[in-house]
């Protein structure tokens, strides 16, 4: 960690300069207000960025008042220290010793509290959080990000004189680094291929599970394989179009998901991977029922079964709504350089999907609706960044 150290004129209260890991709106970098006391203990002020480091250690207190400025946390910092009743240490060496030997002390605190874990079977030294506290720092996460939303809200209505001085950066700046790090992290940091296929099987047990109380324990295998079909496809033309981290998992009740990165993919990649999932699916059961038509063959009725399944649910899968990959298409051809539109065209995509919910009486169409509504917060934030962002003619 790099970072500065300047001492206020009261010789009471240091701050310490990083950059911020997660940028936000204003806050390029992470000030932390420290003051030591003659009893070993130090207190610590930060501004919107606790959840963001959640660990204790013994013999800090850590306080985050969330307000607009920093200017403020440094008054609401000082007020405090003022009212300590503790002397405070002003030697500026032993505020270096007591960082350097938090900083050391971190890890073994963490692992003898039980937030981290040694992964097992790797061939070096490997932590990773334990559930408990992974599940805990993302609650710790969300609630701060709404409490330093809302102080941001405040400072974009301060008059300009009161409001950060020399801070000319735009949220979607902030937005474009907070992305650009967080797609740095997953090249860096890819899921293996025991995790990716334990994952494949737990949610194959899972949709099957699902599927054989929803729809019948006979039927619910044969969609589980057209599904299975499906998504190969995808998976299969990701890995010839140079993707990364290509996974496959199943969503129970709902379908599938193929994923992969590849941030410098054309259009007609794109294309080849939305196709490559019903195109075959429907050729197969065309062939087949050709085939069948023509008196060269007879399928058995299992096999009937599944050519009809694999008909019908790919065709579906190319309607021209988003997230089938009908709309996928039709969004990257037509809304590629439209935001607005893009969103837009989202936004009616959930609408006509739980429209048709409501229609058919469709669980399915119903849900996939509600759980596509949750990511156009996000659509919207991406727009924002879209308009925001120079592009070449």
């Amino acid at each position: 960690m790099y970072f500065d150290i300047y001492r206020h004129a009261d010789h009471a209260t240091y701050v310490l300069v990083t950059p911020s890991p997660m940028p936000e709106h204003r806050q390029l970098c992470v000030l932390q207000f420290i003051t030591c006391f003659d009893d070993a203990s130090q207190w610590i002020t930060l501004n919107c960025f606790q959840h963001y480091s959640p660990q204790q250690l013994p013999g800090w207190r850590v306080f985050d008042d969330y307000l607009p400025t920093w200017q403020e946390a440094l008054q609401r910092h000082t007020a405090r220290v003022q009212a300590a009743r503790v002397p405070v240490c002003t030697d500026s060496a032993e505020l270096l010793r007591r960082l350097h030997q938090s900083f050391a002390e971190l890890v073994p605190y963490m692992q003898q509290s039980g937030q981290l874990q040694a992964v097992a079977h790797s061939p070096h030294l490997r932590l990773r959080l334990t559930w408990a506290a992974a599940l805990r720092y993302t609650a710790v996460a969300l609630a701060g990000q709404w409490r330093a939303s809302r102080a941001g809200n405040t400072v974009r209505n301060l008059p300009a004189t009161t409001a950060q001085h020399g801070s000319t950066s735009s949220e979607s700046d902030a937005d474009l680094a907070a992305f650009q790090a967080q797609r740095a992290l997953h090249h860096d940091a890819p899921s293996s291929s025991r995790t990716k296929w334990l994952v494949f099987g737990v949610s194959a047990l899972l949709f099957l599970g699902v599927g054989g109380f929803w729809l019948s324990w006979s039927f619910v295998p044969i969609v589980l394989a057209v599904v299975a079909l499906h998504e190969g496809g995808h998976y299969l033309a990701m890995r010839l179009t140079g993707y990364r981290n290509v996974s496959v998992f199943f969503l129970p009740g709902l379908g599938g998901l193929a994923m992969g990165e590849k941030a410098t993919a054309t259009p007609m990649e794109k294309l080849l991977v939305y196709l490559a999932g019903p195109v075959p699916g429907i050729v197969l059961a065309g062939v087949a029922f050709w085939a069948a038509a023509s008196g060269w063959w007879s399928a058995p009725p299992w096999l009937n079964a599944f050519l009809i399944a694999s008909l019908v649910i790919n065709y579906l899968n190319l309607l021209p709504i988003v997230p089938l990959d009908g709309g996928r298409v039709l969004e990257t051809f037509l809304f590629g350089r439209a935001p607005r539109l893009r969103l837009g065209f989202a936004v009616l995509c959930c609408g006509l999907l739980f429209g048709l919910g409501q229609w058919l009486d469709d669980m399915v169409l119903r849900v996939v609706a509600v759980l596509f509504a949750f990511g156009l917060p996000h659509q919207w934030r991406v727009m924002q960044l879209d308009l925001a962002t120079q592009r070449p003619a």
